[in-house]
């Protein structure tokens, strides 16, 4: 079981009925997705490298499959390995809506987020600190959405 929360969230679109295509790091990268996620997320020149290397790759995989499957939303989880340039062809080309979801505010701000963020039509964000900054962006539509659960993993369990 992935213990991530898009995970969690792609398990819970589906169980409220939504058609959901999921692009996962972890599919791609096995062990070494953790590692290659962290160092995408605080290091620009080793983005920049990667958008080299693998991200292009990954990039046009993303396209193909939402040429295919014409989603209403895309919906970003920290969005670290989607390009701008994707996003932006990804609303023009297919007309979709797009979202960017990013928990881990404020700590990759500087490094990560103050690059993609703008592309996207709305912004989430798990803290209220972090609204004013991405509004100083020009971003109009950004909200604080908090973390929730999933019930079959974060339960009360009895240890006695």
């Amino acid at each position: 079981m992935n213990y991530n929360l898009e995970h969690y969230v792609y398990i819970n679109l589906l169980k409220l009925g939504h058609e959901v295509k999921f692009h996962g790091y972890k599919d791609r990268l096995g062990k070494l997705a953790n590692f290659v996620r962290m160092t995408i997320t605080r290091f620009k020149p080793a983005r920049d490298l990667a958008n080299v290397i693998w991200l292009n790759h990954i990039n046009e995989e993303i396209k193909n499959i939402a040429k295919k499957f014409s989603p209403d939303l895309i919906l970003t989880i920290k969005g670290e390995w989607v390009r701008p340039k994707t996003i932006e062809w990804l609303k023009k080309e297919l007309g979709a809506k797009t979202a960017l979801w990013y928990p881990d505010d404020p700590r990759f701000f500087g490094s990560l987020v103050r690059y993609i963020a703008p592309e996207y039509d709305y912004v989430f964000t798990a803290s209220k600190n972090a609204i004013s900054r991405y509004k100083e962006l020009g971003i109009k539509h950004v909200y604080r959405l908090p973390f929730g659960c999933e019930p079959t993993v974060h339960r009360r369990i009895n240890l006695i």
